[in-house]
């Protein structure tokens, strides 16, 4: 829980992983060192390109504090990085040479909130600044972000130095268990509100609408019925 690069069997959990996820032997994900990857779905003008980053392998060490309400000692890390020299390049990559019309960066913790105690991208506000920095270089004004891990559903949404539009956060975590109760969390950052419900995800693209519409929703698992939605123009 909340490992970084310290946690001594990585490679063998990041193995696991792909075996479970059936990552097929012959993926180039399994040449490299860490558990990302990216995925191109769809036909030529309607292409969905998912990128999945590893928030966890290279990521530099947090001192846990305990007990509650501090969570760590040393945060935040203004000198540490999350996804290593190697990773870092191939984002990169995969952002300036696509042909998609919409790209879905997956990260395993939050990028955009940063006012709660828990892990999350501006643990390292040096990386998570140059996240921001590498998505706007790339020149790609479509993108929406994917997180998970914390027990809760919401929107987050800011602007970023070099990006036209607001960049858009789709946090969608609880679908078997959530905190329970509302905790009254602080998110400068979110749009709508905050979902302790458990919940899935789902994102909804209109092909035929111009400039290209992206529908975030947000739906109970105990009734299917719709809880939020947020609507992105791009």
């Amino acid at each position: 829980n909340d490992g970084g690069k310290e946690y001594p069997k990585k490679k063998e959990t990041r193995d696991l992983m792909f075996e479970f996820l059936d990552v097929p032997q012959t993926h180039p994900a399994w040449q490299r060192e860490g558990g990302y990857t990216s995925y191109t779905f769809g036909e030529k003008g309607k292409k969905v390109k998912v990128i999945l980053l590893d928030a966890r392998y290279f990521r530099d060490s947090l001192e846990k504090s305990y007990p509650a309400p501090k969570r760590y000692v040393n945060i935040p890390n203004t000198d540490g990085d999350i996804l290593g020299e190697a990773q870092w390049n191939w984002l990169t990559g995969e952002l300036k040479n696509s042909d998609a019309q919409l790209h879905l960066i997956g990260s395993g913790i939050q990028i955009i909130p940063e006012d709660h105690r828990f892990e999350k991208w501006a643990n390292f506000p040096n990386a998570r600044k140059k996240l921001f920095e590498t998505i706007a270089a790339s020149g790609q004004e479509n993108v929406v972000l994917l997180s998970g891990d914390r027990h809760i559903s919401e929107f987050s949404q800011m602007s970023i130095t070099g990006k036209e539009k607001p960049l858009y956060e789709f946090t969608s975590s609880g679908l078997t268990h959530t905190w329970g109760s509302a905790l009254g969390e602080e998110n400068q950052h979110r749009v709508g509100e905050l979902t302790i419900a458990t919940s899935y995800g789902l994102i909804a693209i209109d092909w035929n609408a111009t400039p290209l519409n992206v529908t975030m929703k947000m739906f109970s698992t105990e009734n299917g019925k719709l809880l939020q939605e947020r609507k992105v123009v791009f």
